[in-house]
């Protein structure tokens, strides 16, 4: 394994806190069809914070675990540990982020139920090892989620959201 193994998790934080920037500034040009000060661009921008503020938790501790490394000797060169695991599980940091990315793109033309429904399925299996996976039960929560989630913010907050497809 080359240096760069051991910056993984950093090199991870430093591109997902500037995703979740460019989310935030992003989620602006959500029309607002709301008499609430709650509008569309309220979860994109809290989904955009709180990938922030765990980037930068990341970040932190990426830095930590090499400063240990460094000061024990064994960060140049180090052999390292290969990842583990089916595509997924080796990948997914980056498959998140990508499905990051798409949610932001998919959430106005595809809808927020239909969007959020996808981008919580397949979350759930890239994040699932795979010996773990359960389909079914995956989509359920999906659905279910998406669905109550646009309940309470069309009636409780008054928030229309993007219909997309099924508008």
């Amino acid at each position: 394994m080359n240096a760069l193994t051991h910056w993984k998790d950093v090199i991870s934080a430093l591109v997902l806190i500037v995703v979740s920037i460019a989310m935030f500034f992003a989620s602006n040009g959500l029309e607002a069809k709301t008499r609430m000060d709650i509008g569309p661009d309220f979860m994109p921008k809290l989904v955009a914070v709180l990938t922030l503020a765990l980037s930068v938790v990341l970040l932190v501790q990426g830095l930590r675990r090499n400063r240990a490394l460094r000061a024990a000797g064994k960060l140049p060169g180090q052999a390292g540990v290969p990842r583990q695991g089916d595509f997924l599980e080796r990948h997914a940091d980056w498959l998140s982020l990508l499905l990051i990315v798409a949610y932001t793109f998919a959430f106005e033309p595809l809808g927020y139920l239909v969007a959020t429904a996808c981008y919580l399925f397949l979350q759930f299996t890239v994040m699932a090892k795979a010996d773990e996976r359960r389909y079914l039960p995956f989509a359920v929560v999906a659905v279910a989620v998406s669905a109550l989630s646009y309940y309470v913010f069309l009636r409780l907050f008054y928030v229309f959201l993007p219909v997309g497809l099924l508008g």
